[in-house]
C-alpha cells in the first residue's frame, strides 16, 4: 500500500472508531445481554445514548457552526473544555436517571462507567491532550468483554489498535495519548463495573 491508500485506511478507521460511534454500538452491545422488556430497553438506549451522547455531539455542531472550535473530533484541546463540561452534565444527568428509575445493574454500571470516564477525561484533558478515540474504545473493551465474553473482547481490542493505528498515522494524536486514553478508561469502566 502506498502513503495515499495508507491515509484513506486510516481516515476510514478513525471515523468508524469516533466516540459518536462506539458509544452507542457499546450501548447497543450491552442491550443486547440486559435483562428487560423491548420497551425497557429501548427507554434505556434512550438514556444512555441520546443524553449523554448525542446532546454533546450536537452541542458540538453548534460550536462548529459559531465558529468556536475548528472540528468534530475537537482536535485543539483547549477548544475542548466547554464540550467536556457539557458531556459530564449530560452524563450526571442520565445516571440520575438510571438511579431514579431502578435500571438494572448492568445499565446502572454503564451509566457509572460513563460518567466517570467524563469526569476524568474532562480534567486530564484540561492540561494534556488524551486521546478520546482510544478513551472510548478501551472502556468499550472493558465492557463488551465483560458483557459478551473474551472472544469478543479480543476483538474490540484488536480495534483498538486498528483505530489507535490510524489516529497516529493521521498526526492527531501520539501513541503515549492513545494508550493512556485507552488504559485509563479501562480501568475506570472495569472499577465502574465491578462497583
Amino acid at each position: 500500500m502506498d502513503r495515499k491508500q495508507l491515509d484513506r485506511v486510516a481516515g476510514v478507521l478513525s471515523a468508524v472508531g469516533s466516540p459518536y460511534l462506539v458509544g452507542p454500538a457499546t450501548i447497543l452491545a450491552v442491550l443486547l445481554a440486559a435483562p428487560g422488556t423491548g420497551t425497557e430497553k429501548l427507554a434505556w438506549a434512550f438514556i444512555c445514548i441520546v443524553l449523554p451522547m448525542v446532546g454533546p455531539l450536537l452541542f458540538t455542531l453548534w460550536m462548529m457552526k459559531k465558529g468556536l472550535i475548528t472540528d468534530l473530533h475537537i482536535t485543539l484541546r483547549h477548544q475542548r473544555g466547554s464540550v467536556f463540561l457539557v458531556a459530564s452534565l449530560c452524563a450526571l444527568l442520565a445516571y440520575g436517571i438510571l438511579v431514579l428509575t431502578a435500571a438494572p445493574p448492568l445499565m446502572l454500571a454503564l451509566g457509572r462507567a460513563y460518567l466517570a470516564n467524563c469526569c476524568l477525561l474532562a480534567a486530564v484533558t484540561s492540561q494534556w491532550k488524551i486521546s478520546i478515540h482510544g478513551a472510548f474504545l478501551g472502556s468499550g473493551t472493558v465492557i463488551v468483554g465483560a458483557v459478551h465474553g473474551v472472544w469478543a473482547g479480543l476483538l474490540a481490542a484488536a480495534f483498538l489498535v486498528l483505530v489507535g493505528w490510524s489516529r497516529t498515522w493521521r498526526g492527531r494524536h501520539t501513541w503515549a495519548q492513545v494508550l493512556t486514553g485507552a488504559g485509563t478508561a479501562a480501568l475506570v469502566t472495569w472499577l465502574a463495573m465491578r462497583a
